[in-house]
């Protein structure tokens, strides 16, 4: 019993220095590097002292509210009453940890206190966990990446070595609303990473936003006195709080016609020097 509780210490304080790292990477992205390493390590840990078997069981639960968050997380979201443009994210979030820790919660009930696991239960199981970790950690990069104000996007090539296999492995078993969203963040990224203004295509960039360009919320946004101010002087936070901001962001048909744009012509037309320089563009 001391044993557990000493375990459920460790795993305590172990998140606890996860949350820490996680919070000065938005400002610091170096310190992404050692959430990533805490996750990982916590992960094999954890599933080290349960072995392979209450290990898996996890796994499955973890991918299944993985799963079901995808899926109903504009669902959970809308029902709230969030906008729409936190609908998914935060719809997904609380469908995924409310699902994760019911089932955990359900199963340790259900269940009878197993015998220690044998040296190789626990190897088996250290390595589940770090598989489970890895994921985790992935998320965490990826959605503390799309924060206001995060840095970690100015550090991602250095990430996407790590990153990259993650999201190769997890986009085939994306629903198409997620892997459209992970598909536009990497795009966003790599735009804002290289962003150059005296390289833009103009005349490419005007065709790729054209079916934006009649939208009504866009037009009052353009003619927003406010808005033009606080654009000159560079307030970004008071920007995202600016009603007219924030009609066109929650505005379905907004929305729609967004994913329309191909993300690659858009990119040839913001960055273009990126797909000139052949090396480089291997890399993306």
């Amino acid at each position: 019993m001391k044993k557990k509780a000493n375990d459920g210490l460790i795993l305590v304080a172990l998140f606890c220095l996860i949350v820490a790292t996680a919070w000065k990477a938005v400002s610091s992205p170096q310190f992404i590097i050692a959430t990533v390493a805490i996750t990982i390590g916590a992960g094999i840990f954890r599933a080290w002292r349960r072995g392979i078997f209450r290990e898996f069981l996890t796994l499955l639960r973890f991918f299944g509210s993985l799963t079901l968050g995808w899926y109903f997380s504009s669902a959970v979201g809308k029902m709230l009453g969030l906008p729409l443009a936190l609908a998914s994210v935060s719809g997904f979030y609380l469908t995924f940890i409310v699902l994760l820790v019911v089932s955990g919660a359900l199963i340790n009930w259900l269940s009878k206190e197993n015998a220690e696991p044998s040296i190789p239960e626990k190897m088996l199981g250290g390595l589940l966990g770090g598989f489970e970790g890895l994921i985790l950690a992935w998320v965490l990069v990826f959605t503390l990446s799309m924060l206001p104000g995060s840095k970690i996007s100015a550090y991602y090539p250095e990430m996407s070595q790590f990153t990259r296999p993650v999201e190769n492995l997890l986009m085939p078993v994306m629903p198409t609303e997620a892997a459209k969203t992970v598909e536009m963040v990497q795009s966003v990224q790599r735009m804002s990473q290289n962003f150059k203004l005296e390289k833009v295509n103009r005349e490419a960039l005007y065709e790729v936003m054209a079916p934006l360009a009649e939208f009504p919320e866009l037009i009052a946004l353009q003619e927003d006195e406010s808005f033009r101010k606080l654009s000159d002087k560079r307030d970004f936070q008071a920007m995202l709080n600016h009603p007219a901001l924030r009609n066109l962001l929650e505005s379905e048909e907004f929305r729609q016609r967004i994913q329309s744009i191909d993300l690659k012509q858009l990119e040839r037309a913001i960055i273009p020097h990126i797909y000139e320089n052949p090396t480089i563009g291997e890399n993306h």
